[in-house]
């Protein structure tokens, strides 16, 4: 009777520890959703105050001339406030109207915005300047200079190669113009042959796939690519690789179509023993 009281008892005291600690851990899960909205709510109040502050120092340069702005920009170059010196010389391009300072003026975006790991609006502006002015003392550098920013924003070789194609070409491009371009040739044909790389990388990591997936029509025709496009390449021992890409196909090959190949000669074997006495009969 004793045991079965304090029994009672003790069962009693965890229910309510049990529904105390319940209830703790609910509170503290309120207050961390309180919190985490807190927060959100905080971002959202800085992001609108960081959007209003950004549209108020654009309308105070639209009402600056150019040699103000140089003076804006020069002050925040000097105190390392690159978002405010890009969005300055953006204005700058707006309202430059000597060409030379233009150019200029430009390059320095482009330069800032690369510093700014901003690569992709770098290499844009790096390009339009190549575009604009073909024929100036700056086209080389600004040439090269897009082909490093795009690089930049190459992917590894399991991922999207679309970028990597880009920089290929830009590459390409200015060594085209290798009888002009000197200063660069080596960095440029350097980041042409990673692309190249790259991009053989990526074609056999889809030729592996369906060599894996037992797609061999697939891995063929994926191979007959690599062989067109890279076999005559710089790439260090690229016939090598494709060799080895040959024999694994093979190995492939052989290990879905040997089963069936001996099928078909036990096929071929037992349908000329069955023929045999029947010749034998029909020479009677």
């Amino acid at each position: 009777m004793v045991r079965n009281v304090y029994f009672s008892v003790v069962m009693l005291g965890l229910g309510i520890t049990g529904m105390s600690l319940s209830n703790l851990h609910a509170r503290e899960n309120e207050a961390q959703a309180e919190l985490l909205q807190e927060k959100k709510i905080s971002k959202r109040k800085q992001r609108k105050l960081e959007k209003k502050e950004q549209k108020a120092i654009r309308s105070t340069f639209s009402h600056m001339k150019i040699d103000q702005l140089k003076m804006a920009k020069d002050e925040a170059r000097a105190a390392k406030n690159n978002t405010s010196a890009i969005r300055i010389l953006e204005q700058m391009v707006k309202v430059c109207d000597d060409v030379n300072e233009l150019k200029n003026i430009m390059v320095e975006l482009g330069d800032i915005l690369y510093e700014n790991q901003d690569y992709v609006r770098s290499a844009e502006m790096y390009k339009r300047l190549v575009r604009l002015y073909p024929s100036c003392d700056e086209v080389e550098y600004a040439s090269y200079r897009a082909v490093v920013s795009s690089a930049e924003l190459n992917l590894r070789e399991d991922l999207d190669q679309t970028r990597t194609l880009e920089t290929k070409e830009l590459a390409e491009a200015f060594l085209e113009r290798a009888d002009v371009f000197t200063k660069y040739t080596k960095e440029v044909e350097k980041i042409r042959l990673e692309c190249e790389e790259r991009l053989l990388a990526s074609e056999i990591n889809i030729f592996n796939f369906y060599l894996f997936q037992g797609n061999i029509q697939s891995a063929q025709t994926r191979l007959e690519t690599i062989k067109n496009e890279y076999l005559s390449s710089d790439i260090e021992d690229v016939r090598l690789r494709i060799a080895q890409l040959e024999a694994d196909l093979t190995t492939k090959k052989i290990s879905i179509d040997g089963p069936n190949i001996k099928v078909a000669e036990a096929d071929e074997k037992e349908a000329i023993v069955s023929e045999q006495p029947k010749k034998f009969v029909d020479r009677f």
